[in-house]
């Protein structure tokens, strides 16, 4: 993370494991806090597959984003992602 932080201008992760999420956060995030154009926001264990539910051969995906929510839907459905941001702020 810090080699990607050097190299780019902003730098996202998207950690998605549930409450493994805050136990690495805990054990990396203060060594990682300095690093000002890295953001690390956490995804509910229950997204990917939530989100997996939309997947189809062909398919189009909508996707709004309002407040640190967001809501994408698909030709199956809707699914909603409440963000965890584990970095000051959302960018």
């Amino acid at each position: 993370m810090r080699k990607a932080c050097g190299r780019s201008r902003r730098v996202f992760i998207y950690p998605y494991a549930g409450h493994a999420v805050s136990v690495w956060w805990k054990q990396v995030g203060s060594g990682l806090e300095k690093l000002k154009n890295l953001t690390v926001i956490g995804l509910p264990a229950d997204a990917a597959p939530a989100l997996a539910t939309l997947a189809q051969r062909t398919m189009k995906l909508q996707c709004t984003i309002q407040d640190g929510q967001v809501w994408i839907s698909g030709g199956s459905g809707t699914v909603h992602v409440d963000l965890q941001p584990l970095t000051r702020g959302l960018p």
